[in-house]
């Protein structure tokens, strides 16, 4: 697996990255709100990688590693989202939003004569925030994301699956004081890959994954503050590349 590989056989690798970037409008709606975001990002980055450059940006695209850069290029893409959120009671923040990506095909490697397509995805979110003091509050959400299938020249190359995942969070403020806690739990279904073959394989080659996460931060001067952070992940099992 990723986590046991070594560093002998990659390569140094550089170039420009894609260009990215978000707007957002929030438009007051009775009691609730209306927020509407849209994504963009601009092909900028290297493109054409050779095998070389493909078996050293394979390992540092997985996000357990939290590289800064984890790609160079991932295709022209624009997803538009809208949430809505509203008041049950004092205390009850209800909210629900959707979301559609679309993406352009693009050339990651210099093995491929034509357009890598990343099939389009749609993403339906729903959550409750719950305050339980005037300086804490616990909220819950469960975002779904379905994807369309990649293809190269009109012909299926990858199907992701479904996407399902749940975040538990904790807040607590006191002045200049915060605790924050995360707990996220994400499930994908087998993905379908091998299309060139006969009959298509089936696998888990996305991993479930598992996160907790806790920060502390205050204000010991007016000239410094502190802040503390840590946090645990785990992976389910994946076929190996």
């Amino acid at each position: 697996g990723y986590a046991r590989m070594g560093g002998d056989d990659l390569m140094q690798i550089h170039g420009p990255t894609d260009v990215s970037g978000r707007i957002s409008y929030a438009q007051p709606v009775g009691e609730g709100s209306l927020v509407f975001l849209v994504r963009a990002n601009a092909p900028t980055g290297k493109q054409n990688l050779t095998s070389e450059e493909v078996a050293t940006t394979r390992p540092i695209s997985q996000n357990f590693y939290d590289f800064r850069v984890s790609s160079f290029s991932r295709g022209t893409s624009i997803a538009p989202q809208v949430t809505w959120a509203v008041p049950v009671t004092d205390r009850v923040v209800v909210g629900i939003g959707g979301s559609y990506q679309h993406q352009r095909g693009f050339q990651p490697t210099e093995r491929l004569d034509s357009d890598y397509t990343p099939g389009d995805g749609v993403k339906v979110n729903g959550g409750v925030d719950y305050k339980i003091t005037d300086g804490s509050a616990i909220g819950i959400n469960g975002p779904f994301r379905r994807y369309e299938e990649d293809t190269v020249k009109g012909s299926p190359r990858f199907d992701a699956g479904n996407q399902f995942s749940g975040t538990l969070r904790y807040l607590r403020q006191s002045g200049f004081t915060s605790i924050r806690v995360v707990a996220r739990y994400s499930t994908w279904e087998e993905s379908r890959f091998g299309f060139r073959a006969d009959t298509p394989q089936q696998g888990q080659v996305l991993p479930l994954h598992g996160m907790l996460l806790g920060s502390y931060s205050t204000r010991l001067t007016d000239a410094i503050d502190l802040s503390v952070r840590t946090s645990g992940h785990w992976y389910g099992e994946t076929l190996q590349s």
